[in-house]
C-alpha cells in the first residue's frame, strides 16, 4: 500500500508518489478479484480533475468518509467530486461535485506520521438516491476492538499490479486478515503504530490494496473499520498493510457530522 508521504522524487499529479511506498491517493487492489456495486454500494471514487484519485465510502446521506492524505498537495480543491453507484471508475453511476469548503480533515491529522488519516466530505444533494445502487456503510462504536486473524474486506479501484501504473476499469475486492498492534509495530520498526491505526494483510505478500485505494473502505462484518491509509510496499513480503482506525476518529465523525 502506500499513502505516499513525500520521501519520494515528485512526480506529476496523477502519478502521486510511489516512493517510499505511501503512497497519496491513487491506491491498490493486488491478489482480489472484480466485484459488483451491488455488493458494495458504500463504495465512492473520489475524482481529481475527472480522474480516479481515491477511494471512499457513503456513511450518510450527505456524507463520504476518505483519506486526509488526499487532499494534502491540491492547492484548488473546487476540482474534485465523487461518483457513487457504479462498480466502474469512468462511467456509470452520478458525479456529485464538491464544495472545497465541504472538505474537512481530522484535526489531529500529521502528514509526517499518517496519524489521524481520515477526512469527510460533505455533499449537497443526497447520495442515497433510488436511481443507482447506493447505501451508507455502518461504522464501529467508539474506541471498539477487534480481533487479530479476522477476515476483513478491502475494496477500490488501485492498481492490481503494483509496479504497473494502470488500473483497473471495473471496482475490486480481497480479503485480508486484521493483524495485532504488536505485530504490526514489529513489522514497522522503524514507524509508529498508533491507536489510529489498524492493520490487516498478509505478512507472506500477495493480497494487498495498492496505488488508487487510498481513503476506501476496510469493512468487517458489514461495519467499516478502517480507510486505505498507507504499507510498505503493494502486497510485499514481510509487510501488511496499514488503515486508519475508524473505531479511534469515530467520536470526531460524531462531532463533525452527527451521524
Amino acid at each position: 500500500m502506500h499513502l505516499l508521504r513525500i520521501e519520494c522524487i515528485g512526480f506529476i499529479l496523477t502519478v502521486y508518489r510511489i516512493c517510499r511506498v505511501q503512497s497519496q491517493g491513487d491506491g491498490r487492489i493486488i491478489g482480489g478479484r472484480s466485484v459488483s456495486i451491488l455488493n458494495y454500494p458504500y463504495q465512492v471514487s473520489v475524482r481529481y480533475n475527472r480522474n480516479h484519485y481515491c477511494g471512499g465510502s457513503i456513511i450518510g446521506k450527505h456524507w463520504i468518509l476518505t483519506a486526509a492524505h488526499c487532499f494534502e498537495d491540491e492547492e484548488d480543491l473546487s476540482k474534485f467530486a465523487v461518483r457513487v453507484g457504479s462498480s466502474y471508475r469512468s462511467s456509470g453511476g452520478k458525479i456529485h461535485q464538491i464544495n472545497s469548503n465541504d472538505i474537512f480533515v481530522h484535526d489531529d491529522y500529521l502528514s509526517n506520521s499518517t496519524d489521524n488519516d481520515a477526512a469527510l466530505i460533505y455533499v449537497d444533494d443526497s447520495l442515497l438516491s433510488d436511481d443507482v445502487p447506493t447505501r451508507a456503510v455502518a461504522l464501529p462504536k467508539p474506541n471498539e476492538e477487534f480481533p487479530p486473524g479476522v477476515l476483513a474486506k478491502a475494496s477500490g479501484w488501485g492498481r492490481t499490479i503494483a509496479t504497473e501504473y494502470e488500473k483497473p476499469e471495473q471496482l475490486r475486492a480481497v480479503e485480508l486478515p486484521l493483524v495485532s498492534r504488536s505485530e504490526c509495530q514489529d513489522i514497522y520498526w522503524n514507524d509508529t503504530i498508533s491507536k489510529s491505526m489498524i492493520c490487516a494483510g498478509y505478512v507472506e505478500g500477495g493480497k494487498d490494496a495498492c496505488q488508487g485505494d487510498s481513503g476506501g473502505p476496510l469493512v468487517m462484518n458489514s461495519i467499516q473499520i478502517g480507510i486505505v491509509s498507507w504499507g510498505e510496499g503493494c502486497a510485499d513480503v514481510g509487510f501488511v498493510g496499514v488503515y486508519t482506525n475508524v473505531a479511534k476518529i469515530r467520536e470526531w465523525i460524531r462531532k463533525v457530522t452527527n451521524l
